[in-house]
């Protein structure tokens, strides 16, 4: 996972990717949900699709501090319903951290506002 990142920082894309792939097919349950991730997130050539499908697939790892991760994502795109619901899913992993963060975007009538928007930017 370090190599794509070097390789990455090296603007050698299609050696990053080669590197997020072997630590993806290692399967380690440490490594390899965040190597789907970044893999998703600076290999995809700006397919939306793509890095949410890489996304997905990380979250379900259900690793918290890759859900963390993702959460922090959908915060900087807007949308704080998805993030919400990773944040919750890392405090059932485990995560105390994820509980604080939780306490900074309380749930309330905005969430549906913003779970629209996050709609039509194609986030959902």
């Amino acid at each position: 996972m370090n190599l794509g990142l070097l390789l990455e920082g090296q603007d050698d894309p299609a050696g990053a990717r080669n590197a997020y792939q072997i630590a993806i097919d290692s399967g380690d349950e440490d490594v390899a949900p965040f190597a789907e991730l970044l893999l998703g997130e600076y290999c995809t050539d700006g397919d939306l699709q793509a890095r949410l499908d890489h996304r997905k697939r990380a979250a379900a790892s259900g690793n918290p501090e890759v859900l963390m991760s993702i959460a922090e994502l959908y915060l900087a795109g807007g949308a704080v319903p998805l993030a919400r619901q990773l944040l919750l899913k890392a405090v059932k992993a485990g995560s105390t951290i994820a509980a604080d963060c939780l306490l900074l975007f309380p749930q309330d009538a905005a969430d549906a506002v913003d779970e629209r928007a996050s709609r039509r930017r194609g986030l959902r």
